[in-house]
Parts: structure tokens; sequence; C-alpha cells
């Protein structure tokens, strides 16, 4: 209820009264002018105890005193009140005044008039002040509380009772932590109200998360001012936080089995909770997990490999209670896939057998993390090179990293592979290699024969060969002359380059055929030979002449000896002349290689003379020099060195030489000479022939063909030897 307090003045000028001069002899009195009321108003104090009038007014003139008449509600009868004090110009009544109580709701107007001491008469009343209701003092408002629904980050609702009727409205004092308090004014009629004199107003424009204290009294407006009733008591509210911000998502983990899902938002100290929901079409999403306020991170365990998804985080508060979504963050799940191809595939070649092979390998590191490659076994294949098909030799466990390859035959080449298997069952790659169990090594293949002259115009022959194995060490080198009996001539080492392997066959002999194979040696034995490879070499020159040719008379006969420095002769001529030079005869054609003849036809105390030669398609040697046969010589009985009594073993050779003799030179004394190929002695030793055989160690001689010549006596013989 709004009660107006005017202050209205009232000024009248009174009427003009009749003067009836001084009261000399006529007796009338001079009337006094009628005051003016200038103010009649209720002064109401905050917190004050009593309730009031107060009525002011002016007058110039002289007077004893003043009388004021008090009406109620227009009644006729008005109450009079006597002020004495010519000096008073006011007057203030109370609730309780004993002339004239005041009635709360009452309307009351006043008049004034003066009174003056005879002869002046007293004056007439005032104009009549404006009509004025008493108010009683304001009360306080009580049970001052929050009204939590509405209650925000901005705003808190406030509700009061009030007892007041005639309040025009109220004073809400606002305060908080680390504000100045400041009033918010809220007139009656802008306040709801509700039953039991209950109030209502909601404070706006407040700050987040922060306490604030309230107090609310009365006010009127009295028309000279505002009038205040006591203060309620304090109701206090921390404000709601404000509305949650939109998370955003990110993937920490993308994982076949899992993803992980990390979300960041701002003020998350004043989120309440938060849900992660999943979809695979981005329009459907499910709730998979309900995270506490202090949580970023959640794994979702029941993806959908190689599939693509969505995820979007919902943040929570007190402000947002239905929720604020993130925007929708999309991830490709990885698929599973094949573990690793194992690396280093290979077969030890210090672990294998005649009847086994090890097979190692290495396992790469799979993805730990995701586990999107476990490898749950290994899968050893294998086969020999006659099948076409791989058997399954073996399924280890994951960590395994060897096996050995039993039930093998020697020789046996083995093609091997390993694979991994997944949990998901998902094969890798397969890697692998071949190997051959031990055994004799494989036979070579492709034999050729080539010859030639050598620098010191030797007749060699080239010999070259396919290598098919790879576990020997050396190559056995044989010859035949009837592809019947084979000798060994040589050994070659191993050719780490696989290449054709090559071997000189020194010395040969021209126009003769050769019979040549190979072996393959190592620790396991020695392979089948090669095929047999027929080789002629060709007549390249004429041969060379024989030459230390002797004639001795033995038991009758004349014995021809002499040396051959050829390995080209196709045949030797034996000449003999019986008049002493001057024509010879040709007693004799003799083979290749044969170094004596034996001429019967002699006759007693006869002189002869013989010489030799060696021809071949290419032409005749040059003769020997002649011997001689005087008359009258005697028989020899001694042994005579010749190429037939002499050989050297094994021929070529890398580390020594083996000089075979005649028996019946054992236990004489001999000598020894080896010349390179430029004709420097490298060797000049006598020896003792303790034995049938010397060896001589020639391993520091550099490669080439030496000139071996072995005396005894008067008697020698000259070999050729290759050293490699």
């Amino acid at each position: 209820m709004k009660r107006n307090f005017l202050l209205t003045s009232f000024l009248a000028l009174l009427t003009l009264v009749s003067f009836a001069g001084n009261k000399k002899n006529s007796g009338l009195f001079v009337p006094l002018t009628a005051p003016v009321i200038t103010k009649a108003e209720q002064p109401i104090v905050s917190n004050a105890l009593q309730n009031e009038i107060k009525i002011d007014w002016t007058f110039t003139g002289s007077a004893t005193g003043f009388e004021i008449e008090v009406t109620q509600d227009a009644v006729a009868s008005p109450t009079v009140i006597s002020v004495v004090g010519p000096a008073v110009r006011t007057y203030t009544l109370v609730a309780t005044d004993p002339t004239h109580p005041l009635t709360v709701g009452k309307v009351y107007s006043f008049k004034v008039k003066a009174i003056a001491a005879a002869p002046v008469d007293n004056s007439v009343y005032s104009t009549a002040s404006a009509n004025v209701t008493y108010l009683a003092q304001l009360t306080n408002s009580v049970d001052l509380s929050i009204v939590d629904n509405q209650v925000t980050s901005s705003a808190v609702g406030l509700t009061w009772h009030d007892g007041n009727v005639d309040e025009s409205g109220y004073i809400i004092t606002v305060m908080g932590a680390g504000l100045t308090p400041y009033e918010v004014k809220v007139l009656k009629s802008e306040s709801v109200s509700g039953a039991g004199n209950q109030y209502f107003k909601t404070i706006i424009s407040l700050n987040a998360k922060t306490f604030y204290q309230f107090q609310v009294k009365p006010f009127r407006d009295a028309g000279a001012g505002e009038f205040y009733g006591p203060s309620s008591n304090i109701a206090s509210k921390i404000t709601k936080v404000l509305p949650a911000a939109a998370p955003v998502v990110s993937f920490t983990n993308n994982c076949p089995a899992f993803v992980g899902v990390a979300w960041t938002v701002d003020r998350q100290e004043d989120i309440t909770s938060f849900v992660v929901q999943r979809s695979y079409d981005n329009a459907g999403f499910q709730n998979v997990y309900t995270a506490r306020a202090n949580e970023n991170l959640t794994h979702d365990n029941d993806v959908q490999a190689g599939k693509t998804m969505w995820y979007r985080v919902i943040a929570f508060n007190e402000s947002s209670p239905n929720g604020v979504i993130s925007a929708p963050a999309k991830i490709e799940v990885i698929p599973y896939t094949a573990p690793p191809v194992p690396e280093n595939v290979r077969s030890d070649k210090a672990l294998k057998t005649t009847t086994s092979l090890t097979i190692k390998w290495n396992n790469p590191d799979t993805d730990a993390g995701c586990k999107s490659n476990t490898r749950q076994s290994n899968y050893v294949l294998y086969k020999l090179s006659t099948e076409t098909e791989y058997k399954v030799f073996g399924i280890l466990n994951p960590t395994a990293n060897s096996v050995v390859l039993t039930g093998l035959k020697p020789k046996d080449i083995v093609d091997f592979r390993v694979f991994s298997l997944s949990d998901r069952g998902l094969n890798s790659n397969q890697a692998g290699g071949r190997d051959t169990t031990l055994g004799p090594p494989y036979a070579p293949s492709g034999l050729l024969a080539t010859s030639g002259l050598d620098a010191l115009k030797n007749t060699v022959t080239n010999l070259t060969w396919e290598d098919n194995a790879r576990d020997e060490y050396l190559f056995a080198v044989e010859s035949s002359s009837d592809n019947v009996t084979f000798k060994e001539i040589g050994r070659r080492a191993f050719n780490i380059d696989f290449a054709l392997v090559k071997y000189i066959h020194t010395p040969v002999e021209e126009g003769v055929r050769y019979y040549y194979r190979v072996r393959s040696i190592n620790d396991f034995g020695i392979s089948d030979p090669s095929p047999v490879l027929s080789h002629i070499p060709d007549y390249t020159i004429a041969p060379a002449a024989p030459y230390g040719l002797k004639a001795r008379l033995v038991s009758g006969k004349v014995v021809l000896t002499w040396y051959d420095d050829s390995y080209r002769e196709e045949n030797i001529v034996v000449e003999k002349s019986s008049d002493n030079g001057t024509t010879y005869v040709s007693i004799a054609t003799l083979g290749r290689n044969i170094l004596t003849f034996t001429d019967e036809n002699v006759a007693a105390n006869a002189s002869y003379k013989y010489r030799v030669k060696a021809v071949n398609p290419k032409g005749s040697s040059p003769y020997s020099k002649i011997a001689d046969l005087k008359a009258g010589a005697t028989v020899s009985t001694s042994s005579v060195l010749s190429n037939e009594s002499v050989s050297l073993y094994p021929n070529p050779t890398a580390d020594f030489v083996n000089i075979k003799i005649p028996s019946d030179l054992v236990g004489k004394t001999g000598k020894v000479l080896i010349l390179d190929k430029s004709n420097r002695v490298v060797l000049d030793k006598n020896f003792n022939f303790d034995s049938a055989e010397l060896n001589i160690d020639i391993k520091n001689y550099t490669e080439g063909v030496y000139n071996v010549i072995i005396s005894s006596g008067n008697s020698k013989v000259s070999k050729k030897v290759y050293k490699y």
C-alpha cells in the first residue's frame, strides 16, 4: 500500500478584520492576523521508537500563544490543543499525545490561530492544512532466505515476509567478498507477492562463484523524504559457476582393440562430471563412459578394428544440468595386421651335419602397445630340391628363433621358409633360403681343355671346370692314357668366387691323347668324378734334339742312352755309321720317350759312330752329338740314370716333389740341380742316396716350371716339374 506524504503549505490571507481602535472609550479589540501553516508532516527516523506528526506555521504579529484545532477524518467536532508560548511556531503530535492521541490510519487536518492579550482580539483560524494520514513506525522484514531454484551463475532469488501495510517498497543491500556493498531499490509493486505477506525478488548481474550476503528493509515515501524500517536477517549464498564450456576431444591411442579418448575443457574445476559417447555413423551416439570431474581420459575397449568411429564428450556442472556437447571427433580405427616377417632367416653353417640343418631367424618386435600384430606362433616349412611342395616341419612358440631340421640325408638340398602367425590368424610373408647337408661334395662338370705354349715354350694344357659344390676345399685332377686307369696328377684349391676353376697340366706331350677327369674333396670324402674329357695337344713345332748320347759295350752289344728334353717327339730315329761318320744309316725308329737302344749288330774290335734325332709331323729336331764306340772298348757294368729309371711326383705340386731313383744307386752319392725358367740355379746340393726316394721341399718357390737335373757318377737325367 502506497501512502502519499505530501507536504502542503497553506498560505491564507486573513480577511480584513475590523478595527475597533484602541479599547479606548469604545471597548473594541484589534483582531490579530491569522497564522499561516507551512508544514504538517510525519518525520520518520530509521529505528526511531516514536510516531509523530509535526505542524509548522508562520506568524508575524505578537501573540501570547497559539491554539491548534485538530480534525480527524473530517469530523465536525475538532479537538483544540492550546499551545503556550509566544515564540513557538511548531508543534509535534505523538501517538500517545495526552490531548489528542493519534490513531493509525486516520486522516488529520490542522488549523492554527493566535492568542493575544486584551485589548487585542485573538486571530481567526488559519486556513486548514492539507490532510495528513498518520502512519505507524515501519517494522523489519523477517525470514529473509534464498530461493534455490532461482540461483544461477549471475542471479540469486530472495524471499521474505513483511508485516507492514503501508510501505512503499524495499531496499535490498548486496554485500560480497571483495565487493563494495550496494543497494537495490525495489518498489512494492515490482516485487512478487505471495501468500502470507511473502515477497520475492531476484537479484541479477552478479558474479559467478561468488559469496554474497543480502539484507532487506522496508521504506516509505512520506513526501518529505524516504523513511526506513529496520533491516532483516542476513541471507548468504554462493552463486553458481558459469555454464560448462564445450570440451575439445582428441585421441591418445588408436588400436584395433581400444581407442584412447582424451578431452580438455575450460574451467574444468567447475565441472561435476563428463559423459563420453561413441557413434559408428556420426548420428546415433551411445554412452560408453561416465567420467569424474577430474578425469580427462578413458579407453574404449569395445571398438571395431578398421572401422570409422566418432566420439564426443558432454560436460556437466550445476549451471549446465543438461550438459554441453563437444564437436564430434573422427578416428579411423587401425585394423589388425599380420606379424612382421622373420628376419635374417638362415642355415647355421657351423651347426649343420650330414643329416640335419639348424635354421635360425630373428623375430622383429611387434606392436606391444596396441597388440595389433601379436605373434602367436612361428611356422617352419621345408622341401627337398627334388620336391615341389613345402611341408610343415614344426609350429613353434612366438619367441622361438631356431629349429633343427632332422631326418635328412647327406648332400640333401633343402629349401626352407619361416613365417609368423598372429593371434588373429593373419600370416606374415615368408622368408627363407637354401642349404645343403654335409657330405662329399658334388662332382664338377663342364670340363674343358686347351693346349698351348707357356713362356718357356713348354707345352701345357689348361683345364677348366664348373664348380657345382660350395663345401669343397680341394679339387683333384686325374689323368689317364687309356681311359681305364686314372692317376692323380695334381690338386687345385677351392675358388672362393665360384667361377670356373683352372688347372695347368704340365708337362704334356704333344700329339698324345690324354683323358682327364676332376673330383671335389672335403672333410666328408671325395665326390664322384666329373665326366671324362679326351684331349690331344696339337703339335706346335719340331721337337728339340736329344742330348747326352752315350754308347757302351755291354756283353758284346752296344747300349745307347740319351736324354730327352722334348715333349713333342712322335718318334726317335737312331742312326749308325760304320765308316767313321761318312755315311749314316737308320737302324731304328723308336716310339716317343724311349731313351735307350741296344745295337746287337756289331762286330768284334769294330769302331762305330751313333746319332739320334726326334721327329714329329712338324719336322725333325737337330741330331744329337755323336757317340763313338772305339774298337776294343770294355764292358760297362755300372748303373745308368735314365728317363725310365727316374721319376718325379707329384707333378704339378705345391709343396714338395719326390725323386725316385734306381735301387742300385741306393747307398751311393749323387747331386740334384734345380734351375728356374730363367736358368738360374735355385738348388745345387749333393745327396747320399739313403733310399730309393729323395724328398725336395719347394713350397717357397714361385709358381712356374723348373728343370730338375739328377746326376750320379757319369750319368744324369733331366726332368721338369711345375710348381703352382
